[in-house]
């Protein structure tokens, strides 16, 4: 399995050892607002084919995230041809609830996303291992 296409009304995604995954397709015919609100915890743990996982623009009440061991992993956020990053940048509220930030070995990872976002509710973050990251997309808001 290369790609898969996941469920808008997900409330917990878990994936383990995808070894060959390199996508997550995300639906967007159905109109952009309500797509992932119920989705609240998301870990991805040794994709190691995995290149970006765009649907957590998407999950407004995201409260935790982890990513370990995702060596292809360049960006969690990517510009797509569907929405470009200038259109997450603009919904401050992409990860306005999320409270647990975790990545972890994740040698390839450049940046979260492109620009940057506020995480007013974030207690918890951890970024171990990411020799590739060099900064943290945390805008004023951000406690």
């Amino acid at each position: 399995m290369k790609t898969m296409e996941i469920s808008s009304y997900l409330q917990i995604l878990q994936m383990w050892r995808c070894f060959d995954l390199t996508d997550v397709k995300i639906n967007l015919e159905k109109g952009r607002g309500q797509k992932f609100s119920d989705l609240s915890e998301v870990e991805i743990v040794r994709c190691p084919k995995l290149k970006h996982l765009m649907l957590v623009a998407y999950a407004r009440n995201l409260l935790s995230l982890t990513i370990e061991y995702c060596e292809s992993m360049q960006a969690v956020i990517v510009e797509d041809e569907e929405i470009g990053i200038s259109e997450v940048e603009q919904r401050s509220d992409a990860f306005s609830v999320l409270t647990t930030l975790r990545l972890s070995y994740l040698s390839n990872l450049r940046s979260i996303c492109g620009g940057a976002l506020s995480f007013p509710s974030l207690r918890e973050l951890t970024v171990e291992h990411c020799p590739r990251l060099r900064k943290l997309p945390f805008d004023s808001n951000t406690k």
